[in-house]
């Protein structure tokens, strides 16, 4: 075909990966919630605070990994193509991802993208081989910009090249391991998971780099508003996860997993003070009052020891069946 578009859109999230997942499952017909999605795979539990609490930290993850793991726990086969401006094979790599994007697309898939209009993750929807563009749906879709020319891909402003296209098809997993997996995970991220390089921290070492910004007062304005957001919409998406589970489970592991949620529904309620307070675009005025730095120190603090409690209480559960499958 010369030309193809599908009526696929990404969900609206401050989270842009679970955004385009969930855009993409929706299209083909998957009905379980964005929340369900978001703890099935992780990414409701994570993270990443990067420099002065950067709005990229949220993306800062090693995609090659996550984003297919991500499909596999849902229950969906991938393909993808992922390379960095400075790779020699940059040219073959960017004619390789062309060649996915039009075979997915004619297949009736949409395909998850990379740095589509700013570096977050977007959905290509459709291209035109005449005009030489791609019809793409962004969490920017509203400000207008709905295509992107087929030699804008991978060179935007990361110079980054990530396209992944899922199966049409899904495969039935056992829920209760995908519970396991998830709680696993979430454990495994707070506690043990390196950043994707040094100028990054994960879970609890990231509440601190973010804490510390803010005491020194050099904190990237609008990121640190940013950041809030995409935190805010991951704990709650955990919490409501996490009820969605605990009946798969025995009554006391049921019972950890239930506080587990409810100190995520703290961690919420921190970050949507905390989110009133450094509202989004987040230009700075806010951070120049001193009480209003010492709240939101409190408001993190807070929201960082509620997540201890809760990893505490999925971490119990880790221990009992780890080695079962």
């Amino acid at each position: 075909m010369s030309s193809q578009v599908l009526d696929a859109h990404t969900i609206r999230s401050f989270v842009s990966p679970s955004g385009a997942i969930a855009g993409a499952l929706r299209f083909l017909s998957d009905e379980r919630l964005r929340e369900f999605q978001m703890g099935a795979t992780g990414f409701a539990f994570r993270l990443v605070i990067g420099g002065r609490a950067y709005s990229g930290s949220p993306c800062a993850f090693h995609w090659d990994h996550l984003l297919p793991r991500a499909f596999m726990l849902l229950g969906y086969d991938c393909e993808f193509i992922q390379a960095f401006g400075t790779s020699f094979l940059y040219e073959k790599r960017l004619h390789e991802a062309h060649a996915l994007i039009k075979r997915s697309i004619d297949s009736g898939v949409p395909v998850i993208a990379w740095d589509l209009d700013v570096p977050s993750f977007g959905l290509i929807r459709g291209y035109d081989d005449r005009r030489k563009l791609y019809h793409i749906d962004t969490q920017l879709a509203e400000l207008g910009k709905q295509q992107l020319s087929f030699d804008k891909l991978g060179r935007m402003e990361s110079e980054s090249l990530f396209v992944l296209a899922p199966g049409r098809q899904r495969t039935e997993r056992d829920e209760l391991t995908c519970a396991k997996r998830a709680i696993e995970y979430a454990v495994f991220h707070h506690t043990l998971e390196s950043a994707i390089s040094r100028s990054y921290e994960t879970g609890r070492l990231a509440y601190q780099r973010w804490m510390d910004h803010l005491a020194r007062n050099d904190v990237d304005a609008f990121g640190n508003s940013y950041n809030a957001r995409v935190l805010l919409e991951s704990r709650m998406a955990a919490a409501s996860y996490l009820r969605s589970i605990a009946g798969l489970f025995p009554a006391e592991d049921a019972a950890s997993i239930k506080d587990a949620a409810e100190h995520y529904d703290k961690i919420a309620e921190s970050l949507l003070l905390f989110t009133c307070l450094f509202a989004i675009p987040g230009n700075g005025q806010q951070l120049r009052d001193e009480v209003n730095l010492r709240k939101g120190i409190g408001w993190l603090a807070h929201a960082r020891d509620e997540e201890s409690k809760a990893i505490e209480q999925l971490a119990g559960i880790n221990t009992e069946w780890r080695s079962d499958g």
